[in-house]
């Protein structure tokens, strides 16, 4: 075998390795996926409005994904709340689970690190498009979109998030675009999701918000959001 030839097989051996390991990541990527994202109304076996801080507590510690120096229990008049970090699966993700006051559950969720290739797509396909959508544009040191893609009928809900559009007033979703996080709520009841949300909206009245939850018109359609710059 000339060296043209063993360098030209070389390649070609090379290729199918990383299109091999690039498989085996997108197959590992969304087999946790699927170990993660639950379909709704209850993630796992904890429900909003039904299951209780005892039994997310004794859920938590079942996991081996999770290890008990991991979760974080706080109840005082600040928070009423379970926190956990991933470990294993969804390794740099975290979950919280939000208590009323009677220390029953009223909302999840699970938070996905940056770049984490669990896609838009992927959700569509295990759950179809959503029907509502309700999207915030904010600054800081640069203007960043938060987008919420509702499915109130089964208590679900997806984040996008994008740190840095630029100048552009145009937002435009795509199926590539990595998931931020998902909640699950009781239904009808995303009003109290959103206004927690790490406070974005502590200074909007609950009718603001409703007049931007758009009906979802498709992945093509430019985003109507609720400009929080002016």
């Amino acid at each position: 075998m000339s060296k043209s030839q063993r360098l030209i097989s070389f390649s070609l051996v090379m290729t199918i390795f990383l299109l091999g390991y690039l498989f085996y990541r997108s197959w590992l990527s969304t087999q946790q996926l699927i170990d993660v994202i639950e379909p709704p109304p209850c993630w796992n076996q904890l429900c909003p409005e039904q299951s209780t801080r005892e039994d997310a507590i004794s859920f938590l510690l079942s996991l081996p994904e999770i290890e008990n120096k991991n979760i974080h229990d706080t109840s005082n008049a600040g928070e009423n709340l379970t926190r956990w970090w991933f470990t294993h699966k969804l390794e740099g993700g975290s979950g919280t689970i939000i208590y009323d006051q009677t220390d029953t559950i009223s909302y999840i969720t699970i938070d996905f690190p940056q770049r984490n290739s669990s896609s838009l797509e992927f959700i569509f396909e295990e759950f179809g498009e959503p029907e509502q959508i309700f999207a915030v544009l904010g600054c800081a040191d640069s203007q960043w979109i938060q987008v919420w893609l509702l499915y109130p009928q089964r208590g679900f809900g997806v984040e996008i998030f994008e740190p840095n559009i630029g100048k552009t007033n145009i937002v435009k979703l795509s199926l590539e675009q990595d998931i931020a996080g998902i909640v699950y709520y009781p239904e009808y009841n995303y009003e109290d999701v959103l206004l927690s949300s790490d406070g974005i909206f502590s200074y909007q009245k609950i009718d603001e918000i409703q007049d931007f939850v758009m009906p979802w018109l498709g992945i093509e359609r430019e985003v109507v959001y609720l400009n929080t710059c002016k």
